[in-house]
């Protein structure tokens, strides 16, 4: 169900970054960047707080890399803010949103292998 709902919005975020390529909207970089950092240290520290349980548990774990992804996510978005403010190029917003679902594609296929694994009563995997 988790990864199902990951794909579903990965796709949905793939039709955004579509609409904004093909009818640019204005991106006020000053806030992008902003609350995109404030998103970066609120996903990192949230992360970091429930890693070591994630080793042992897959539903943390699946939380944890979700988390982690958010980070690249956001960071992704706070980059993409710099350069719009020093170039105005509009366009790497989608850009960003393209990595994005990119990156919630990835960690879906991660979490629905490793279900599938435990479904299918496989070696779990150990963690080096």
């Amino acid at each position: 169900m988790n990864s199902t709902t990951l794909v579903l919005i990965s796709l949905g975020v793939f039709y955004e970054a579509y609409q904004r390529l093909v009818a640019p909207r204005e991106v006020v970089p000053q806030i992008l960047v902003l609350v995109g950092s404030l998103a970066v240290i609120v996903n990192l520290t949230t992360a970091l707080l429930i890693r070591r349980r994630g080793e042992t548990d897959l539903n943390v774990r699946a939380a944890f890399l979700h988390l982690m992804g958010d980070v690249a996510s956001t960071a992704a978005a706070v980059v993409a803010g710099i350069f719009i403010y020093y170039t105005g190029a509009n366009w790497l917003d989608s850009i960003a949103s393209v990595f994005i679902g990119l990156l919630i594609l990835y960690n879906a296929w991660g979490i629905l292998r490793e279900s599938v694994n435990i479904l299918l009563e496989f070696t779990p995997a150990t963690w080096i």
